[in-house]
């Protein structure tokens, strides 16, 4: 596995995005020259084609990747029309056919002891969620000692803490000061493990809900198929059951014409509180002055 890192880095995709549109008619000459002023990088970036909606953008510098990978705005305007995208880090698993897990997400560090917002100690905390990005202007200017923000790039399958448990060193007593660090995430994207996209859990998967709503109707449908169960029945239910017969077999011809689903499984470990169940994640971080 190190060899491949070690090849996609000496190709430039350990700094790379993909960019994925809502539509595909874009002309790629138009996006390479829109994407670099939306972004405001100020080294050479590489934009291609990656798969049928899907742009490959590599960035020389560092902070053109990460200035680009912090971005909210999820949008290009271009003659006027708003063009949608959603941004992605290149992952060596890559497949245009499924959504990364990976996401870049802000998150809150509420009540932080001021001494820990040094770059150093910042970035330390919020590698405890993913590998940190950036640190909010707020954050840089000292204008907000309430709070600190880090834009982190998270799995969202993994094990995102809720809590961390932050242990430190008083210069002067040499006591070691034990400090509970509240992680609050910003827009934090869902993700569906069966139809492998952002933006929503299995739960509320559309394609779960056909699934399910075709497996009811096969149970009605079977008894439906018995000559001997339909013709029991007279009037309005005879006609219900003949029509779900119907019914049936328009859907077993869309199965035949290609569209196919895969229902997947997924383990959820809550804790129960006071607030009802939530994932929490305790870990402790130890920082010397």
């Amino acid at each position: 596995m190190e060899e491949v890192h070690q090849y996609a880095k000496e190709e430039g995709l350990h700094q790379a995005l993909v960019i994925k549109f809502s539509q595909d008619q874009y002309d790629i000459q138009d996006i390479r020259k829109m994407l670099p002023k939306h972004f405001g990088t100020q080294g050479r970036c590489l934009v291609g084609w990656l798969a049928r909606r899907h742009v490959l953008i590599r960035f020389d510098r560092h902070d053109d990747y990460v200035l680009a990978a912090a971005k909210s705005v999820n949008y290009l305007v271009a003659n006027g029309q708003e063009l949608q995208m959603r941004i992605f880090p290149w992952t060596i698993t890559f497949n245009h056919k499924e959504e990364t897990s990976k996401a870049s997400v802000w998150i809150s560090f509420p009540n932080l002891p001021p001494m820990l917002f040094a770059k150093l100690s910042l970035l330390s905390i919020a590698s405890a969620a993913g590998k940190p990005l950036a640190i909010d202007k707020a954050t840089q200017e000292k204008s907000r000692p309430s709070t600190t923000t880090v834009k982190v790039e998270l799995d969202l399958l993994g094990k995102l803490p809720q809590i961390l448990r932050i242990k430190f060193v008083d210069e002067k007593s040499g006591m070691v000061i034990e400090h509970l660090q509240k992680f609050v995430y910003d827009n934090l994207p869902l993700y569906c493990t069966c139809c492998k996209r952002q933006g929503h859990d299995v739960d509320t998967c559309r394609l779960i809900s056909t699934n399910n709503r075709d497996s009811g109707l096969n149970g009605d449908i079977e008894e439906a198929d018995d000559p001997t169960i339909v013709e029991k029945f007279q009037g309005d239910l005879r006609q219900m059951l003949n029509e779900k017969r119907q019914l049936h077999g328009i859907i077993e011809a869309a199965r035949i014409d290609g569209s196919k689903a895969v229902l997947a499984d997924s383990n959820i470990h809550d804790i129960p509180t006071s607030q009802g169940p939530q994932r929490i994640w305790l870990l402790s971080l130890l920082i010397v002055p």
